[in-house]
């Protein structure tokens, strides 16, 4: 792994500095085996009575996931095989040689049960309900870390951690209710609630700064909407409204820990109460002429984490105060992440397609598309700040279909992006081992061509 970034090599003189530049040469190599044994079992039971269906089910699950990483360090491989004891190993081991080194056992055992019931009760409604029990077993049999201090070329000692064993259950009752109603043919309302749950699980290390495990997450789910067809079936509607509130949501953070005078970042998951999500979807089409049809979605979204204070481990602006009696790292301006939005939801994004259709033309028929999408600014991070957000973009592409009259090939020509206007689909912040950089993904550029699909 290229911590550095470059393609930097140690120096001669001394394997701590890259041989281009007076700086801490970084790169590893990492070494990870992660066999995992699963074992599921599934039984469904489908029958109907009369004109109610109903679904019966029974599930059971296993799986037993060991997980080893070692990594290791280039520019101090010698030092480390010496303080690991291992001078005079030859050949040398994995655990001689690896700088870090974590190893973890872990199980899990599950079982759930449902029943579904869907009832028409007369030619306008409908009802479906359902309800689910789920317990899941979690238990961590081992979970070890070492990691060798190397103060200099000549000293260092390894510091070597591990978790007591531990086991946890998560059991939860959930279920939907939804109702259907149809006026007359072609408009339909529906309406659902939801209870949904997610089983909780065990931190990697938390050195005393957060729980060993986090708890499981609920959400219910509330949901209304319409689907109907109008003006003789030239004008289709959809519109959703729906709204997600959340207890315990599971969150991942990321925190700093002073250990044995080194800094650490710990990533462990935390539970937030108060988080919840509100939106509302549109979909329409509509036909504007016998052969031009314009199709347009529009969506907003509300979210909103609930309430924690925090530090941002990722922003180059924090600022902190380390207590040398303590060795202990801590922020001097936590903040509040309540109110902040949830990573990469937009606030509002729509799409507009037209497409023309030019059929039983001399030499076939064609097809012309012309679509338009845009995404408004999300945030990349919980935190909020500036240097997170990825900004709104837009993106049009034109198609062009041809089938010709022989029917044994077809022919499309396109041009995807046609402005060339490039927007950030993912932007993840960096700790300061990491020099606080972002790494993000881009929409692709302008691509243009031609594809021919024959039949032989």
């Amino acid at each position: 792994y290229d911590s550095d970034f470059t393609s930097r090599v140690p120096s001669a003189g001394d394997p701590f500095i890259a041989a281009d530049a007076p700086v801490a040469f970084r790169d590893t190599q990492a070494q990870v085996f992660f066999p995992k044994t699963i074992h599921s079992n599934e039984l469904h039971l489908l029958g109907e009575l009369n004109d109610t269906t109903l679904l019966f089910g029974l599930y059971k699950f296993h799986e037993k996931s060991p997980f080893e990483l070692n990594t290791y360090e280039f520019s101090t491989a010698g030092i480390v095989q010496g303080i690991n004891g291992c001078f005079g190993v030859v050949p040398v081991t994995r655990e001689c040689a690896s700088a870090v080194s974590w190893v973890i056992d872990a199980t899990v055992s599950s079982i759930a049960a449902f029943v579904n019931v869907d009832h028409p009760v007369n030619d306008q409604w409908n009802v479906s309900v359902g309800l689910r029990y789920s317990e899941d077993d979690k238990e961590q049999t081992r979970n070890d870390f070492s990691l060798p201090i190397v103060f200099t070329p000549e000293f260092g000692f390894v510091f070597e951690f591990g978790e007591e064993p531990a086991q946890r259950t998560y059991d939860d009752w959930m279920g939907h209710v939804t109702v259907e109603f149809h006026p007359e043919d072609g408009h339909m309302f529906h309406g659902r609630y939801a209870r949904a749950f997610r089983a909780g699980g065990f931190n990697s290390f938390t050195f005393g700064e957060s729980d060993r495990t986090y708890g499981g997450e609920t959400m219910d789910s509330f949901e209304f909407g319409y689907k109907g067809t109008l003006n003789d079936g030239r004008l289709t509607l959809a519109a959703n409204m729906y709204r997600y509130d959340y207890s315990d949501y599971q969150q991942p953070l990321s925190y700093r820990k002073i250990i044995e005078g080194n800094p650490v970042t710990i990533s462990n998951w935390i539970n937030l109460d108060g988080s919840s999500i509100t939106g509302l979807e549109l979909e329409a089409s509509i036909l504007l002429a016998d052969n031009l049809t314009l199709r347009g979605f529009y969506a907003w979204t509300d979210s909103e984490l609930g309430d924690l204070l925090a530090f941002n481990g990722s922003n180059p602006n924090q600022e902190w105060l380390f207590d040398e009696e303590e060795e202990a790292l801590s922020p001097l301006n936590p903040v509040q992440l309540g109110g902040n939005s949830f990573p990469s939801l937009a606030e509002q994004q729509f799409s507009a397609a037209l497409t023309w259709n030019i059929p039983d033309t001399d030499m076939g028929d064609f097809e012309v598309v012309t679509h338009y999408s845009w995404v408004g600014d999300r945030e990349g991070s919980i935190w909020g700040i500036d240097l997170d957000r990825m900004e709104a973009y837009g993106r049009w592409d034109i198609r062009v279909n041809w089938e010709p009259t022989d029917d044994r090939f077809e022919v499309t020509a396109f041009i995807d992006n046609v402005l060339d206007e490039h927007g950030v689909t993912e932007n993840e912040a960096r700790n300061w081992e990491e020099d606080f950089i972002r790494e993000g993904s881009l929409t692709d550029g302008r691509i243009w061509g031609v594809e021919t699909r024959f039949e032989f």
